[in-house]
């Protein structure tokens, strides 16, 4: 992450009132902050690599398959997993829906737009030099915060300070109210199948996921597992013999596929949930809390 990238997001934050910060919240980041204590384990994350199917989307240990879900990306994200999708929107032209959602004119959208994407560090430059005057205004500046924290900590550019310009679609969605935990879960699953055909040697999806590891190795005793197929809404894909949860990218959709994945602690997935006993229609206020404090506080061993 580049340096120069940090200070202007530093500097931009320092100069944020009450009222900015708590009007920030409306784009549902701010549990970005919560996860920050969350210790990466990047030698377990590596090889974690050797593990991954790319075919059926399942880390495999012998019986065992385990696959990143919306569920648990919601509770990391403190993100409530019932919400409707952002879904980012394909067009031939991103200018004027920059300069809607920035506030800013085309020649100065323009300088931010380079063959590799939006530049994060002169999207903040310009508008840190904004001064509101209106609601909508203090919108729109918060509106940059929010692309440069998605595309900076969520979605992975193999290009420091670039994002995918589609980001700026989804600005208008997470106001009305959308999640957007599918498509930082689309992103995820991409980047580790990239990693294993060979076409990087990096993770190139969301940084999240190294803190869905870190979920995982919570045992049964700790997390009490809810079945995320009862009130979500999931757009599901049939094919002949299989289901597909399909979820939303970037760059190209992906998917699950709830009947292959095996947690660790013995409950089958199914869609839609049967044979799932005492199943809960979503995760109490009390397991939030409980995952929340073994993220921000994680446990040795």
């Amino acid at each position: 992450m580049a340096l120069v990238f940090m200070d202007c997001l530093e500097s931009f934050i320092s100069k944020m009132d009450f009222v900015s910060r708590n009007n920030f919240n409306s784009f549902k980041l701010h549990s970005l902050f919560s996860i920050k204590g969350v210790r990466r384990e990047w030698d377990l994350l590596r090889a974690s690599f050797n593990f991954w199917d790319p075919e059926d989307h399942v880390f495999r240990f012998h019986l065992d398959e385990i696959c990143p879900t919306i569920e648990e990306f919601s509770a990391i994200l403190d993100i409530d997993q019932h919400l409707p999708f952002a879904v980012p929107v394909l067009k031939r032209s991103y200018h004027e829906t920059l300069c809607e959602v920035l506030g800013l004119p085309l020649p100065i959208v323009m300088k931010m737009l380079e063959s590799r994407g939006l530049n994060l560090r002169l999207l903040l430059e310009e508008a840190q030099t904004k001064v509101p005057n209106s609601v909508l205004e203090s919108h729109q500046k918060l509106s940059a915060l929010a692309m440069a924290f998605i595309g900076e900590f969520l979605l992975s550019s193999p290009h420091s300070e670039f994002a995918d310009v589609r980001i700026s679609t989804l600005i208008p969605q997470l106001l009305q109210g959308k999640s957007i935990v599918p498509i930082i879960l689309a992103e995820t699953l991409n980047g580790l199948d990239a990693v294993v055909r060979g076409e990087t040697s990096i993770l190139l999806g969301s940084p999240s996921c190294s803190s869905i590891v870190s979920l995982c190795r919570r045992t049964g005793k700790h997390i009490r597992w809810s079945c995320p197929w009862w009130q979500c809404g999931l757009p599901i894909l049939r094919s002949p013999g299989r289901d597909h949860v399909s979820v939303f990218g970037l760059g190209s959709n992906s998917f699950y596929r709830g009947d292959r994945v095996f947690r660790q602690f013995g409950l089958r997935q199914h869609i839609p949930a049967e044979g799932v006993p005492h199943a809960q229609k979503d995760l109490t206020p009390q397991l939030i809390t409980k995952i929340e404090r073994n993220l921000t506080h994680p446990t040795k061993g």
